[in-house]
């Protein structure tokens, strides 16, 4: 059993390795946060191997992906598993610009 998989985000917390569980619940606060404390998390796979990107946009979450954007993240950044590539990233991002 991978003993990072029961990691869940603290109140407060402000880890880079928490950036995609704030994006994928819509926590906007939990995101400006991390990206305060360490701006290079946006280029940071989540503990699922989800990059942050690729998260808000399965997601829909439109504020967050530009926020993401604004912050320098990378779209060419792949997941590390399952696809490698995400659809919806690519269709959010042109709804976000």
């Amino acid at each position: 059993m991978d003993p990072l998989a029961s990691v869940q985000p603290e109140p407060n917390d402000s880890r880079a390795l928490m950036l995609t569980a704030f994006v994928a619940n819509g926590d906007e606060a939990g995101v400006r946060r991390v990206i305060e404390a360490d701006p290079g998390a946006v280029n940071e796979v989540g503990l699922d191997g989800t990059s942050p990107l690729c998260a808000a946009a399965m997601w829909g979450h439109v504020n967050i992906l530009r926020l993401l954007l604004d912050s320098m993240a990378s779209p060419a950044l792949q997941n590390e598993n399952g696809p490698q590539w995400c659809a919806e990233k690519n269709t959010t991002l042109a709804l976000a610009v």
